[in-house]
């Protein structure tokens, strides 16, 4: 997959995802294509990603991530930016999951850098828990929300982004440098 780059969700943006159709089992994904919505993808928490200019998914972080009915059980607790993600229809399936992943979690970290992240899958959606689960993503809680399963996944393993780690590796650099110019000069 090609560089991408985010931006904040247009109308037309909006537009275009709100009719994106997934085949099954993936269709509760689907769009309605209803004016709410394209008005909801608007609402500020949403972010459109693409790759050479084509539109090939988008993001959410904060409550917008979150399944509403859960939140209403107690399911999130604070201390944690819930995010979610869409990839084009057509492009699901095909190996560009991993690239797409990485390209958001970077984009959250590099606004948010200290951030603690959280994701809420369906349980049956094997393919999706298996690429979270790479990028240290565990699952800490089920609910059911119609009959469905869902599962609340965090992730476990700090990331490059996260500069706490950053002063220890620039000493413990540092040194290996000086002990190296010791030993042979």
């Amino acid at each position: 997959m090609h560089a991408m780059y985010a931006s904040e969700m247009t109308l037309e943006d909006a537009r275009q995802i709100s009719v994106w159709s997934y085949d099954e089992p993936y269709s509760m994904y689907s769009m309605d294509s209803s004016i709410e919505t394209v008005e909801e993808l608007i609402a500020g928490d949403y972010y459109a990603v693409y790759s050479q200019s084509m539109l090939i998914g988008f993001y959410c972080t904060g409550r917008s991530a979150q399944v509403p009915s859960a939140k209403l059980q107690g399911v999130y607790s604070e201390g944690y930016i819930d995010i979610g993600l869409g990839l084009k229809p057509n492009m699901t399936g095909k190996g560009y999951g991993k690239d797409f992943m990485s390209f958001i979690l970077d984009e959250v970290l590099k606004h948010s850098p200290k951030t603690r992240l959280r994701l809420t899958v369906a349980k049956w959606n094997t393919r999706a828990i298996r690429l979270y689960e790479r990028f240290s993503f565990v699952e800490v809680k089920q609910f059911s929300r119609n009959k469905m399963t869902f599962l609340v996944m965090k992730q476990k393993k700090e990331l490059k982004h996260q500069p706490e780690n950053w002063p220890m590796l620039l000493v413990l650099f540092s040194k290996l440098i000086h002990f190296y110019l010791c030993k042979h000069t």
